[in-house]
């Protein structure tokens, strides 16, 4: 009895946290402010996490977009409390090295719009430490690390004026799990491989680009502030498939702050 309370308390837990760390690491949708041929970007920005990300965009002909992106963070030093002289910083666990390209199609809809479809593939490794309360379980701790590959459609569309720029859209992402494992670092400190669920998760993104300098000149630089929400619908393969499966399937936010160079 008090195992399956246990079992469906931690269920509960992972079910009801809405935003959060989850396995799943995403990278910001790109969408470039391209209206014709011979136009680009290259992209820099950092994620709230401190996970850089650089993108690139071009179009070689009319209405056709080449897009790749890369995203990479090594274990970075963290505090970990401690007063005055004795304040110390402990090495995190989370790390990943990712990256995606694409191929799509523009067309300017008016003026100052633009739509944009694109689709694309990707592949990642990820390792990340996920600790829930101690209400769960008496408390969880354990590092995750997974390696899986995903396809992804995208649809947006761009307003750009004068100095400023607004964009937004969808991402459907399909991702497919090689490998899910588990290490809990309290209690047993059991190692789990765990199943390998696909999931196809939904993925809504927005973005606002300031320029800085003289806007008309052929190329210039902008500020960008973007965010991105991606969703995965439960089901009840995530209770068959294991408890621990679900931090795979969290919901998770992306807020970013990056430098753009505009080429034409």
């Amino acid at each position: 009895m008090g195992y399956f309370l246990r079992k469906y308390l931690m269920k509960g837990g992972l079910l009801l946290g809405g935003v959060s760390c989850t396995v799943y690491t995403p990278m910001q949708p790109h969408a470039p402010l391209i209206r014709a041929k011979g136009q680009g970007e290259i992209m820099g920005q950092v994620q709230l996490s401190l996970r850089p990300e650089l993108a690139a965009a071009y179009s070689p002909m009319p209405h056709l977009l080449v897009l790749g992106g890369v995203s990479a963070r090594p274990r970075m030093p963290r505090p970990a409390g401690g007063e005055g002289t004795d304040f110390k910083f402990e090495i995190d666990n989370f790390r990943t090295l990712q990256y995606e390209v694409g191929l799509g199609g523009y067309w300017p809809l008016a003026p100052d719009w633009t739509l944009q479809l694109i689709g694309g593939a990707g592949d990642a490794r990820v390792r990340r430490h996920v600790a829930e309360p101690a209400i769960i379980l008496g408390g969880f701790s354990a590092d995750f690390e997974a390696r899986y590959r995903k396809a992804f459609g995208q649809l947006g569309f761009n307003y750009q004026r004068s100095r400023e720029a607004i964009g937004f859209g969808y991402r459907m992402t399909n991702v497919v799990f090689r490998q899910l494992d588990m290490q809990k670092t309290c209690g047993d400190y059991a190692f789990y491989e765990l199943p390998l669920p696909n999931q196809v998760r939904h993925e809504l993104y927005g973005f606002f680009r300031q320029s800085i300098g003289n806007p008309s000149r052929q190329s210039h630089w902008q500020v960008q502030g973007a965010g991105a929400l991606s969703m995965v619908p439960r089901s009840e393969s995530i209770l068959n498939n294991g408890i621990y499966v679900a931090y795979t399937q969290k919901n998770s936010l992306l807020v970013s702050l990056g430098l753009t160079y505009l080429f034409r």
